[in-house]
């Protein structure tokens, strides 16, 4: 007798997690910075507590786009895996949803095989997994800068082809490597190559989860080998406790013998309705308890990214704008580097053949180019965007009341930047985005505890920590460090 067709209730549940993190990835590319301040995708993904965890516990900052919000959701995953397996691979992450339904498709190619490549290279290559956590992890801990963005095919995937940078070139070159080769090998990036995958197959080896084989019910059909899409032999295993399983029970589904096969938490078998169940209920009581608690902060909900508001040094409102990635133009105009330039001609009072030579760009520039993509093309920085659009020659904000007698000193007070990010204080130092908090408390004449209070940042940052880090942490401007290195 033919096997009743089941309602594909797997396949639902990973098209809403996707679309729902594409909704996320769209707003933030078309709104972020602005009043809504949508969080991006780095909001929701665990990796990025991994990621931040040594700046948080040894410095007290926060990779740049690392919330609270990606610590909550990587101890949700680490409790989904010890009770459920790797349901988040199987059943929530998009990107894996997104492989899987490419081999979908592949399967119909002709001439298509299980796997494209040989068993033991395939084993082998399994490992890669664990080095890529490596290659990421270090410089990240080393920089403090998230390092992987720029090659991760995520990113470059939930930018759907825009902002092609540059930097996300090479993540848009190892995207299309992954569709390519996604086509003949089931999920070809969690196989071979997720850092997160690769921590939650290790909890799979000590997860209450697991799948029996129960070897006098099981007739020897295979079908559970045919159905993995990550190409387990669970036919020749008794109790499965792979580091590759996700979790997706479509092996235990597809078997024609009830009771063969059996996906089980201290013992107790689920169906697939419980499992779906209880796999969701404990997502969203982990991110609800977070949001009760006042722990679940993104870019959006926080205003900002980093500890809660009383674990932040105290800075001016105007500080305050900069690290929300925007800078006052005027007062009560705010520019932010995610608005268009039609947006920002708007704000600046401009007609965009205006804005465009105002920012000595040619005047055939899209409206519908972004701030930082032209910041990026042309090498600016936010702080001189503003002064040039707050007059032809870029020349520095007047401040009212003065004369006109008063303004040059003005002018000739303020820090003076060279080329190549250098500025140089009164007293004749130049300070460079490379240098080390030691080589500038050597520069300027202060031990580390002074200079890491006039910077307003923790005594314990370490000594090797570059002002780039500095600034990228917290959001300064190297004149802003200068200012405050100058302040009595």
């Amino acid at each position: 007798m033919a096997k009743k067709k089941r309602f594909p209730i797997r396949y639902l549940v990973q098209v809403i997690f996707f679309i729902f993190i594409a909704f996320i990835a769209i707003r933030h590319l078309y709104i972020a910075g602005g009043p809504e301040a949508s969080p991006s995708i780095h909001a929701y993904c665990p990796f990025g507590a991994i990621e931040s965890l040594y700046n948080n516990l040894v410095h007290g900052t926060f990779v740049w786009k690392v919330q609270y919000s990606s610590y909550v959701m990587f101890i949700a995953v680490v409790g989904i895996s010890l009770l459920f397996g790797k349901g988040f691979c199987g059943w929530i992450c998009p990107f894996g949803s997104f492989q899987e339904w490419i081999r979908i498709g592949g399967a119909k190619l002709p001439g298509r095989k299980k796997s494209l490549l040989p068993q033991s290279v395939d084993a082998g290559m399994r490992y890669l997994k664990y080095g890529v956590v490596l290659l990421i992890v270090i410089p990240t801990y080393i920089t403090g800068r998230m390092v992987f963005e720029n090659y991760d095919p995520f990113v470059a995937f939930f930018h759907f082809g825009k902002n092609i940078t540059r930097q996300l070139q090479p993540a848009y070159i190892i995207l299309g490597v992954v569709v390519v080769f996604s086509l003949f090998i089931g999920r070809f990036w969690c196989r071979y190559f997720c850092p997160l995958g690769a921590i939650l197959g290790l909890l799979n080896k000590i997860s209450f989860f697991s799948i029996k084989r129960v070897g006098e019910t099981c007739t020897d059909c295979e079908l559970c080998d045919i159905k993995c899409p990550v190409d387990i032999k669970l036919s020749n295993i008794s109790k499965l406790k792979s580091a590759e399983c996700i979790a997706c029970l479509e092996s235990e589904q597809a078997c024609p013998q009830k009771g063969a096969l059996l996906a089980t938490t201290f013992g107790r078998k689920y169906s697939l309705g419980s499992y779906t169940a209880l796999l969701l209920v404990f997502l969203f009581m982990a991110i609800g308890l977070a949001r009760l608690t006042g722990y679940w902060q993104t870019a959006g909900s926080a205003g900002r990214a980093g500890p809660p508001p009383e674990a932040q040094p105290s800075v001016p409102p105007e500080e305050e704008r900069r690290r929300e990635g925007g800078v006052e133009l005027r007062e009560g105009v705010v520019i932010r580097g995610n608005m268009t330039l039609e947006q920002v001609a708007k704000k600046a009072e401009l007609t965009h053949e205006e804005l465009c030579r105002r920012l000595r760009i040619p005047t055939s520039t899209s409206k519908k180019s972004q701030l930082k993509d032209i910041m990026q093309k042309y090498g600016y920085r936010m702080n001189q965007v503003v002064r040039m659009l707050r007059s032809e020659e870029g020349e520095l904000p007047r401040q009212p009341g003065l004369t006109e007698e008063q303004r040059p000193s003005e002018i000739e007070a303020a820090p003076k930047q060279r080329r190549g990010g250098g500025v140089v204080l009164k007293s004749g130092v130049t300070l460079r985005g490379s240098m080390s908090l030691q080589q500038v408390a050597e520069a300027v004449g202060l031990t580390h505890e002074e200079l890491c209070q006039k910077l307003n940042i923790p005594s314990t940052a370490a000594g090797s920590f570059t002002l780039r880090d500095i600034m990228s942490s917290y959001g300064y401007t190297m004149r802003q460090i200068a200012r405050m290195l100058e302040e009595p």
